[in-house]
């Protein structure tokens, strides 16, 4: 079966203000992996940023990676490492890093060289 995946390591910081929806800041990484493998990490300190808003992020983030983003396979030989979140205490919501970790990942993607790989 088919799969995207990319070529070179890129580092996405972002900013997700969207009225009706709040507040997410997010630095992803995206870097190739071997083997098709797909590793998820987050080097965020459980202090920092409500656990509920991180695991909302990496809905986003799987929903992209079972869409994929260029054709439309899924996502595999990827490592995503979450590197920094901020929330804001009165405008951050569970939609706003869900649509974050989905939209920065897709930006970070596209900025590492995808490539199709065809089985």
């Amino acid at each position: 079966m088919s799969y995207e995946t990319i070529t070179k390591t890129f580092l996405s910081k972002m900013v997700l203000k969207k009225r009706g929806v709040g507040f997410a800041r997010l630095h992803l990484q995206v870097e190739p992996a071997p083997n098709r493998e797909v590793h998820l990490i987050s080097e965020i300190p459980p202090s920092t940023v409500s656990a509920e808003f991180i695991e909302h992020c990496w809905k986003g983030v799987k929903q992209a990676l079972e869409e994929g983003v260029i054709e439309g396979y899924p996502i595999q030989g990827i490592k995503i490492t979450l590197i920094f979140a901020e929330d804001h205490p009165e405008d951050s919501t569970n939609e706003a890093f869900r649509m974050a970790g989905y939209n920065f990942f897709q930006f970070a993607f596209h900025s590492a060289d995808p490539v199709v790989i065809e089985d």
